[in-house]
C-alpha cells in the first residue's frame, strides 16, 4: 500500500491510539506501534501525520515532559470537541458521506473495519441536531456502489443543490430549471433527479 492510502491508514491508527491512550504518546512510541503492524514510517513522516491530524481539526495538543530530554507527548483532548451544534459545515457532512459510501468500499478489506469504526465514532459524538441534519442530507444523496470520485467534483455546486433539495428551491442545471429531489452519484457521472424522477446530468 503506497501513497495517499498509506498516509490515511497511518493517520487513522494514530488517532485511534491517541484516543485510547490515557497518558498520550511520543512520536517514538507511535513509531514502535506502527512497526508492530509492519508499517514503515520515519519519525519525520510521523511528525507530518501529526500536523495533518491537527490541520484536520482534531484537538491534538503536545505536552513537554520535565525530564532532561524534554520529551514531547501528544494527547487527544477528551473534552469532546464535537459537541458544538455549529461545528460541522455542510461540506464536512458531505465529506463524511463520501468517506462512508465511496472511500470505505474502495480500500483494502483489512482496513475497512478501522475506517468504519472511526466514522462510527465521529457520528456517535454528534449532537442530536447534527445527527438529524446528517440524516436529512442522507435522504437526498444516493451513492452508486461503483461510484469512485475519479473526476472533478464542484463541491460548492453540490452543496447548493443539496440545500435546494432540502428547501425545495428551483435550480438551473445546464439550462434546465426544476426543483431537485435527489443527487445520484453514479460510476462516471453525477445525476440530479427531480420529484418526477426526471434525470439531468450535472
Amino acid at each position: 500500500m503506497k501513497g495517499r492510502n498509506s498516509q490515511v491508514a497511518r493517520i487513522v491508527k494514530i488517532i485511534i491510539w491517541l484516543e485510547n491512550s490515557k497518558f498520550g504518546l511520543t512520536t517514538k512510541e507511535i513509531h514502535e506501534r506502527l512497526k508492530e503492524f509492519s508499517i514503515e514510517a520515519s519519525l519525520r513522516t510521523i511528525y507530518r501525520d501529526i500536523e495533518a491530524i491537527q490541520q484536520s481539526g482534531f484537538p491534538l495538543v503536545e505536552e513537554i515532559a520535565t525530564d532532561l530530554n524534554q520529551t514531547k507527548r501528544w494527547f487527544l483532548k477528551k473534552d469532546d470537541y464535537l459537541k458544538s451544534s455549529s461545528r460541522l459545515t455542510d461540506r464536512e457532512y458531505l465529506a463524511l458521506l463520501f468517506a462512508r459510501y465511496s472511500l470505505l468500499p474502495s480500500i483494502q478489506k483489512d482496513l475497512q473495519a478501522v475506517y468504519e469504526n472511526t466514522l462510527n465514532f465521529a457520528e456517535m459524538q454528534m449532537t442530536l441536531k447534527e445527527k438529524n441534519h446528517l440524516n436529512e442530507i442522507k435522504s437526498v444523496v444516493v451513492f452508486d456502489p461503483d461510484f469512485v470520485p475519479d473526476f472533478y467534483i464542484n463541491l460548492q455546486c453540490i452543496e447548493e443543490i443539496i440545500l435546494a433539495c432540502l428547501e425545495e428551491i428551483e435550480v438551473n442545471v445546464n439550462g434546465h430549471f426544476f426543483v431537485p429531489h435527489k443527487i445520484l452519484f453514479q460510476k462516471k457521472s453525477i445525476i440530479i433527479q427531480d420529484i418526477r424522477k426526471e434525470k439531468y446530468r450535472f
